[in-house]
């Protein structure tokens, strides 16, 4: 493979998007990528990782989060992130390779679309499986590619052989919690170095999220170690949950959490912007939820920031609870939910790398979990249903106190029907009459008597007699579920469906036109044009 790397930035295209056409037999690699992408002679990034910038071995690195390609001698290797909240697509088209950090990317510049009667829960929620048994096939229609793959965590390397996969991660033996705190505390020294580089041509500012949750507390403690200063914070959690059904629900404030640690806090609105369209990549990852709740941090990093690192606590639920399940403590890593993967397709558009920290060290969670349930954590153990001994420890060793933590867990996910912009929302109700004859009356009736439905059983969950009946709370969890994920009244106004789907294909749409007008305008062998 040729070293020689032909660039073509495209200044429209999301921030840290980047698209790769591999050709082995013709020893050809051309990469179509967004303004904040580091491109070098024989690698381009968009991350950050336990290694030296300059050097550019990400390929190599246990820690990386992000993505990027690294030709070495004659294979390409494609870096996904190690931590399960991103992922690379590719595709094979007759001997050419195509790999991109975006879906929509992939799709606008093959001309693929969407297949409207496929579920893409199946694509989404498949890495629940683990890293060893998750579904790479990704569905689409195009009369020249057989499908899409989706692959997390593992190199893809790609040569004149053929396309194989190789994984950077490795077990550690981890004995007690005072290695597991040097441990975390030298990687994430070792990712400041990395992204503060003077090598780097865009600056990355870097920012944490906190709520009053263990995960997010005890990444905002790690991160402020290594001189982050400033975090996003909500003081109403993302549920739509009235507060005077389920106060403890409906707030989330980790204000306190960050006045305790010194951090510079940035309110996390609620408000959409009435010219922007950045909901759609919200929308177009997930058919059942969204992380809409940081609209306004992506919005913030897009127009304060070249480009950023931001540190989360996704995946503390199986790193850090105590008594897991067996099936939990293999090495493939398996999730609980896929919340953090919805901000895939946004991050690249704002122009953040989502570094979420416990994933470091994750195919060592059976270390972590003997440690988690080990006599030596009893002080910091509550033997409740959100009991998380680790995080709680690094957060009052911190200087936070026990009562600013949170005593149950809140999700950030949360169901979407209906556009919050009002532009957006005409046309959606536009696309909603053209293709499926539903009347905007009938929508809004389906949502009021969910939504009525919904918060009948949350209150009647929150009776303590009916506490007491597990056949009763058995029922209403079942309830809550169908809610999440099917309309009970009028089963085929799937709504959270179709706005997935519209805002998908949209966005293919948009994405094609900056290809078709801009493709191949600028163009370098080795210096980034951007």
């Amino acid at each position: 493979m040729t070293s020689k790397i032909h660039y073509n930035c495209l200044v429209d295209l999301p921030k840290l998007a980047w698209l790769a056409v591999i050709q082995p037999d013709a020893q050809s690699l051309t990469v179509f990528h967004g303004p904040a992408v580091e491109c070098r002679g024989e690698w381009f990034v968009e991350g950050v990782w336990d290694g030296e910038f300059s050097r550019g071995e990400f390929h190599r690195s246990e820690h990386f989060f992000g993505s990027g390609v690294r030709v070495e001698g004659d294979r390409v290797y494609c870096v996904s992130s190690s931590a399960l909240v991103d992922r690379l697509f590719y595709c094979v088209r007759k001997r050419t390779v195509i790999v991109a950090n975006s879906a929509i990317l992939l799709m606008a510049f093959t001309g693929s679309k969407l297949d409207h009667r496929h579920d893409y829960n199946v694509e989404s929620e498949s890495i629940l499986r683990g890293l060893n048994q998750y579904r790479k096939e990704f569905t689409i229609v195009n009369p020249d590619i057989d499908g899409f793959y989706q692959v997390y965590h593992d190199n893809i390397v790609v040569a004149a052989e053929g396309i194989s996969f190789e994984r950077r991660t490795r077990i550690h033996d981890v004995a007690s919690f005072e290695e597991y705190h040097a441990l975390l505390a030298d990687v994430l020294t070792r990712l400041k170095r990395c992204y503060t580089s003077p090598e780097r041509r865009t600056r990355l500012e870097a920012f944490a999220t906190v709520s009053s949750g263990y995960d997010s507390t005890a990444v905002a403690c790690l991160t402020r170690a290594i001189g982050v200063e400033t975090c996003f914070v909500s003081r109403r959690s993302n549920s739509s949950m009235p507060a005077w059904i389920d106060r403890h629900r409906a707030y989330d404030d980790g204000g306190p959490i960050a006045a305790a640690l010194g951090m510079k806090a940035i309110d996390l609105s609620h408000r959409i912007a009435a010219n922007s369209e950045d909901e759609l990549y919200f929308y177009a990852v997930d058919p059942v939820k969204t992380e809409l709740v940081f609209y306004s941090m992506a919005a913030h990093i897009e127009k304060t920031c070249q480009a950023a690192v931001v540190f989360t606590g996704y995946h503390g639920d199986k790193m850090w609870d105590s008594g897991l399940e067996e099936k939990y403590l293999g090495d493939q890593i398996i999730r609980g939910d896929i919340s953090g993967l919805r901000l895939a397709e946004i991050r690249l558009k704002s122009g953040f790398i989502h570094v979420a920290v416990p994933f470091i060290f994750a195919s060592s969670v059976a270390s972590i979990s003997k440690i988690t349930d080990s006599p030596d954590m009893e002080p910091w153990k509550l033997h409740n249903a959100y009991d998380r001994p680790i995080p709680r420890r690094i957060g009052e060793s911190a200087g936070v106190a026990r009562g600013l933590f949170g005593v149950r867990k809140k999700m950030v996910s949360t169901p979407q029907a209906l556009p919050r912009n009002a532009q957006l929302k005409k046309r959606f109700f536009e696309y909603l009459e053209r293709n499926y004859r539903l009347e905007p009356g009938i929508v809004y009736l389906s949502l009021t008597l969910g939504s009525a439905t919904y918060l009948l059983l949350r209150a009647i969950s929150n009776l303590a007699p009916v506490k007491r009946s597990k056949r009763a709370m058995a029922w209403i969890r079942a309830h809550f579920y169908l809610l999440e994920r099917k309309p009970i009244f009028w089963k085929h106004l799937d709504l959270q469906t179709l706005l997935f789907l519209w805002s998908t294909d949209t966005l293919i749409r948009n994405t094609a036109v900056i290809l078709q007008t801009k493709r191949g305008s600028r163009e370098s062998d080795v210096v980034d044009p951007c």
